[in-house]
């Protein structure tokens, strides 16, 4: 006896239609070259001596699986939001999915072909970036084996975009300062900032990238007295965005106090009518000064002499008279002091007044020696 085999789709592989003999069976090995529900069919005859073939037997419907088709509709996903899996297979056949870092939102496992052809994974919101991943099989509709090759999609799941800048609160006129905000991979930001200052960096409204990819910033002009409000928007893979903005207040320049002893008392005849004083009296100290943050002080200090009412310094008002002037207005910051007694040494200062105002030097105005009793010129 002989056999004859066919496939009505397919290749065999072993043993041709006559098949192999084996003790009392005869078998093919076969390769299936088209998936679907019922895609194969084998048939097999039995032929004796003379040719004569039998009636066929026939093996029904094979189901032949195969991995199925999936694909996410975009690489990025801001967690929190639902990303669409394409998912194709044999109309008919059974598919089964399963998710890392996800969750389905419509059934994991149905009969092809999916609703619209799509799954519905749900993100979770994240603070660093993480994979989706989803796995997809295709079974038969009978026992759900055999099972066809796994399938894989993958996308990347981003957090929120938060644009934090960090940027001085405070800043002088007419300077240039930096602002910056902590970089992620892919996202791209756009800077902005109010009439009143001006972006001055390489980069321009993009802001430029710190070598390590840390850090997007960008440089920009104080401008006038006032608040400035800078504003970045960082704009990720995913197409999300977030905002973030902040406030830098501008106060004008420091400047110089500039020492007054005009108002001091003055004794008429000999030295005195050039600047002299008398040892153990008490005479004012003024100093000019513009106010320019009502924060500042203005620190005293005096050689061959002594501080009447304290320490010197208008952060603490026993020291000397508060600031009296508004920001980009002259003002005043005064102090008493008493000089002390030295010997006489005419055309040399024996008392010097010093007032200072913050980041700036110190200016001094130097005296006629005092004396005991006024000198006259006969």
């Amino acid at each position: 006896m002989s056999y004859l085999w066919t496939l009505a789709a397919g290749a065999l592989t072993s043993g041709g239609t006559a098949g192999v003999t084996s003790g009392s069976t005869n078998s093919i090995v076969f390769t299936p070259t088209t998936s679907g529900l019922g895609a194969e069919l084998i048939t097999a005859k039995e032929v004796n001596a003379a040719g004569l073939q039998s009636t066929a037997a026939s093996s029904g419907a094979i189901d032949v699986v195969k991995a199925p088709s999936i694909s996410f509709a975009a690489a990025f996903i801001t967690g929190g939001n639902t990303l669409a899996l394409n998912l194709t297979g044999d109309a008919g056949l059974k598919y089964s999915c399963s998710a890392t870092n996800g969750t389905f939102a419509t059934a994991a496992s149905g009969t092809f072909p999916a609703p619209g052809n799509q799954l519905n994974i749900n993100t979770a919101s994240t603070g660093t970036r993480k994979t989706l991943t989803v796995t997809c099989i295709e079974t038969n509709n009978l026992t759900g084996t055999p099972q066809g090759p796994a399938a894989t999609a993958s996308a990347t799941i981003l957090p929120f975009p938060s644009a934090v800048i960090s940027a001085p609160a405070n800043a002088t006129t007419g300077r240039t300062y930096t602002a910056s905000v902590s970089a992620r991979a892919g996202s791209q930001y756009a800077w902005s900032i109010d009439a009143g200052g001006a972006i001055v960096s390489a980069g321009g409204a993009s802001g430029a990238l710190s070598g390590d990819g840390s850090t997007n910033s960008i440089q920009f002009t104080s401008g006038g007295v006032g608040t400035r409000v800078i504003s970045c928007t960082e704009t990720n893979a995913a197409g999300d965005s977030g905002f973030g903005t902040v406030n830098v207040n501008v106060v004008p320049a420091t400047v110089a106090p500039v020492a007054d002893l005009s108002q001091r008392p003055h004794v008429t005849g000999g030295l005195d009518n050039e600047g002299g004083v008398t040892a153990g009296s008490s005479y004012n100290a003024f100093a000019t000064i513009h106010a320019a943050n009502p924060a500042n002080t203005y620190s005293w200090t005096i050689v061959g002499g002594v501080i009447a009412n304290g320490s010197g310094s208008c952060a603490n008002l026993s020291g000397c008279t508060t600031a009296t002037s508004t920001p980009g207005t002259q003002g005043t910051t005064s102090i008493q002091y008493i000089p002390n007694a030295v010997p006489l040494t005419p055309g040399t200062a024996s008392v010097l007044l010093s007032c200072s105002e913050p980041t700036r030097p110190a200016i001094a105005a130097p005296m006629a020696p005092p004396r005991s009793e006024p000198t006259r010129r006969r």
